[in-house]
């Protein structure tokens, strides 16, 4: 009886409509009134089978509970407007939904996500193909009672449902809001949606990692095109070109879709941070941390405004460091603040943007880059001793873990002072562009007594601080300002003069020897022990 109920419902409400409906609208009315009483008729057939005590095994009462909600969904479709239609169509879905708690079929239950899904689908369906647009006003009640529908399936749903009906609930309610604010604040709708539901999971003791998700998703979405811009010109950037302030996205988007929408996607995890697994809490920080960065990048580009390659030359030194030593800054505060995996982030961070840009692709020795005209006093010296601070911190990181990786961070401020003392020598002879062509003799021979220069500090350092490594780089510097002066250097002496500075040499030579030998024999006597 029940299939024969459900086929007579339908047929006489679309055998009529096939003879008799017109496409102007005319008889809407008529035809909804009339699938409202069957509907009614169904449902009456519906209520007695649910008296039905082997109802669970009996498909009676869930085929005449869905005929009765079609019947009832075409009646909205044919009364009422397109969207609230849709809202309609939702809220039958609902009700099938609790209908099938109620009764502990979960067929219905099933069902229900059939109806809510086509109440959600149905106004932006019909816009499309109409291509009509609704009044902002009625667009967002229409979302907002979606979403209102959305949030009573997540509070109804027991199974994997509720996770997708979460989802949907911030998105519906971004949608409900977006026709009410103006452009430049839309990008900030869903952060505060984000800090919304976080509240939600403080006070209510609820688990929303879903709603979460969608209003992550939703701010990345609009943050994709300042990102794609910011990529476009650090990838450029990895093989010398210059950022200029017209390749970053502008001041209104830093802040509006990087900036602020990172700053309250990280407060809503420090919120919610209890409601959250550890790896949705990492998920979180990254999705806000990248934005972060990339908005705090370009919002500092905006502070010295470099637009053209000989501002680059004048201000790109000052402008990278002074963006490392933040870095740095920020990655001591860390690790004061026992927060060491911070910190280390942080401090790699600024290790590698100082080795790739400022010492490697526009060190001031082989790229224009100007450097000030003080001697000593100049932007050579925050340069190196940031560098060779991170590099002494690393030696302190690493020296209990790898003998290797202590070694190696010894090499690097090797490196680094060689190079310093050369950057400083060079700028007391050509001012603030170190790249400006010639070579003078007095500084070609000043090159020389700085090399033996730092081999006899290199030397003594090693001594002091038992560092066989540092004494060999001290010989290496040796012998190569030994090969300089006497086949380049002194082919241009003559006389005294030359006489003379081989004489220097040789005393600095026995010296460096005297020492040499001095310790190595006390290391020799050492080994034994």
């Amino acid at each position: 009886e029940a299939a024969e109920i459900s086929a007579i419902g339908l047929g006489a409400l679309l055998v009529p409509m096939f003879h008799f409906y017109h496409s102007d609208g005319s008889t809407d009315i008529a035809f909804g009134l009339l699938a409202v009483g069957l509907s009614l008729a169904v449902g009456a057939c519906a209520a007695v089978a649910r008296t039905n005590r082997d109802r669970s095994k009996n498909r009676s009462f869930a085929l005449l509970g869905v005929v009765t909600a079609v019947l009832l969904s075409g009646a909205a479709l044919l009364i009422l407007p397109i969207w609230a239609a849709g809202v309609g169509i939702a809220l039958i879905g609902l009700m099938l939904l609790h209908v099938g708690q109620l009764s502990e079929d979960r067929r219905l239950a099933s069902i229900a996500w059939i109806f809510g899904a086509a109440g959600v689908l149905a106004c932006p369906y019909s816009q499309i193909v109409d291509g009509t647009n609704l009044p902002n006003t009625i667009d967002a009640l229409h979302w907002a009672a979606q979403a209102a529908i959305a949030a009573a399936f997540a509070w109804r749903e027991r199974t994997a449902g509720r996770d997708i009906a979460q989802f949907l609930t911030p998105a519906f309610l971004y949608l409900a809001l977006s026709p009410l604010v103006s452009d430049q604040v839309e990008p900030l709708t869903a952060p505060v949606l984000l800090v919304g539901v976080a509240a939600i999971t403080r006070f209510k003791d609820l688990r929303l990692a879903p709603a979460m998700a969608s209003c992550f998703m939703i701010i990345i979405a609009w943050a994709l095109s300042p990102l794609l811009t910011w990529s476009m010109a650090a990838a450029a950037s990895l093989v010398g070109s210059p950022v200029l302030v017209s390749d970053v996205p502008g001041l209104a988007d830093a802040i509006a879709k990087l900036l602020v929408p990172a700053a309250l996607g990280g407060a809503a995890v420090l919120i919610a941070a209890d409601r959250l697994h550890s790896h949705e809490r990492i998920a979180g920080c990254a999705l806000s941390a990248l934005p972060g960065l990339i908005g705090a990048h370009s919002l500092y580009k905006q502070l010295f405004a470099i637009s053209t390659p000989q501002a680059f030359v004048d201000l790109g030194l000052v402008e990278r460091t002074l963006w490392e030593l933040a870095f740095a800054s920020l990655a001591f505060l860390a690790v004061r603040l026992r927060r060491p995996v911070p910190g280390l982030i942080l401090a790699a961070a600024a290790a590698a943007h100082e080795l790739l840009y400022t010492l490697l692709l526009h060190n001031p020795l082989w790229s224009a880059q100007a450097v000030g005209g003080w001697p000593v006093l100049n932007m050579l010296l925050p340069v190196y001793v940031l560098a060779l601070g991170l590099a002494v911190a690393a030696r302190r990181a690493v020296r209990p873990i790898s003998e290797e990786g202590t070694r190696a961070a010894d090499f690097i401020q090797m490196i680094l002072i060689v190079l310093f003392a050369f950057s400083e020598l060079r700028q007391l002879f050509h001012g603030a562009l170190l790249t400006t062509p010639g070579l003078t003799g007095a500084e070609d021979i000043l090159r020389s007594i700085l090399a033996i220069a730092l081999a006899v500090g290199f030397l003594i350092w090693g001594i002091t601080r038992q560092h066989r490594d540092w004494r060999i780089a001290s010989l290496v510097l040796m012998l190569a300002a030994v090969g300089k002066v006497f086949l380049f250097d002194a082919s241009g002496l003559e006389g005294v003069t030359r006489i003379a500075s081989f004489v220097a040499l040789g005393l600095s030579l026995i010296g460096i020897g005297w020492l040499y030998a001095r310790h190595l024999g006390a290391d020799r006597a050492a080994e034994p022990a």
